[in-house]
């Protein structure tokens, strides 16, 4: 299910010209899994030009369609906050733009059904609303694109924080894409991590189960995060063991024990790994660290990248902004 959420985050040039942005709407040009939107700008004014730039790269110019409506069809591909930059340009170069922001979220389909079911598809642009049905499984697509600037002014109470346009500045998000997409996030006391933008159950058995804190130190659920990379998890109940096999490595962890192997070498843990809700947890960095993987985190957000795929500090910000807009 792609769902595109659209959030106004607008802020007027200041410049008091002849030429103006009046509207902007962002909407989807079809509704299917290549994200392509369709962007555009209603202007006054004798307005020459318009482009746009999205995460602070490269312009890309508008289709002039009347005399004061320009349109751009984009695809995007990359999961989560996209920062936007419209600028109309006037003769003598005269300049207005506005800021705004795109959420294109992929979520996983529900489980199809054996019956023949309705398809329903509702693409919500302004006040269009329109509806298809056909004989199929059900599946449901929900496009949202109704937060579009319509002349109005930015409003910093009501929207996110200015910050996260210079985050976005800041960062090659082809790279970040790139990273968040093959790592593992999630929230302390989340029962729910992310693992290549999908959205997963830690235990499907067990709603309870989920990583939390303990003795300052946070514990995460060995089998669910071991698997999400690959490992195999191996449980010997006699000695009370859990035994990782990755990439060459074998850790082997003991119940209560402060030392975790790792090919026979001995390792020190900050707390021992222990059961909880009938699951392995053990002790975030030092297991994640002895898969040669990245931690991170920040505001009980959890991290962790493959072995050369680092984050910043920014980068981080606007992967656990984009989670939280999945998760909510």
């Amino acid at each position: 299910m792609i769902v595109l959420l659209t959030q106004t985050l607008c802020i007027v040039s200041s410049f008091a010209g002849t030429i103006r942005i009046t509207k902007f709407t962002k909407s989807p040009g079809t509704p299917n899994t290549t994200q392509t939107i369709l962007f555009r700008a209603r202007t006054e004014g004798e307005v020459e030009k318009v482009y746009m730039s999205i995460d602070g790269e490269k312009d890309i110019y508008f289709e002039r369609k009347s005399n004061n409506v320009w349109e751009l069809e984009r695809k995007l591909t990359i999961v989560g906050t996209r920062y936007l930059k419209v600028t109309a340009v006037g003769k003598n170069n005269e300049k207005h733009y506005v800021r705004d922001t795109i959420e294109v979220v992929e979520k996983p389909e529900r489980e199809e059904k054996t019956t023949s079911e309705t398809t329903t598809e509702r693409v919500f642009t302004g006040n269009i609303e329109k509806t298809t049905e056909e004989a199929s499984s059900e599946t449901t697509t929900v496009i949202i694109g109704g937060d579009d600037f319509d002349g109005g002014t930015y409003d910093e109470d009501s929207n996110v924080d200015d910050s996260y346009f210079d985050f976005a500045f800041s960062e090659n998000m082809s790279a970040l894409d790139e990273i968040a997409g093959s790592s593992v996030f999630m929230f302390v006391g989340d029962n729910t991590f992310i693992r290549r933008w999908e959205i997963k159950p830690i235990d499907e058995t067990n709603d309870n189960v989920r990583s939390y804190i303990k003795n300052g130190y946070t514990l995460i659920p060995l089998r669910a995060v071991s698997e999400a990379f690959g490992a195999e998890v191996l449980w010997d109940e006699k000695s009370r063991t859990a035994k990782i096999s990755y990439s060459g490595k074998t850790i082997e962890i003991e119940i209560g024990s402060y030392i975790m192997k790792v090919n026979g070498r001995e390792v020190s843990l900050e707390v021992p790994a222990e059961i909880n809700e009938n699951r392995v947890f053990v002790p975030l960095r030092a297991v994640a660290e002895s898969l040669n993987k990245y931690v991170y985190y920040k505001d009980k957000f959890i991290g962790i990248t493959n072995n050369g795929q680092e984050l910043s500090d920014s980068g981080l910000v606007l992967i656990r902004q984009a989670a939280l807009r999945m998760m909510n």
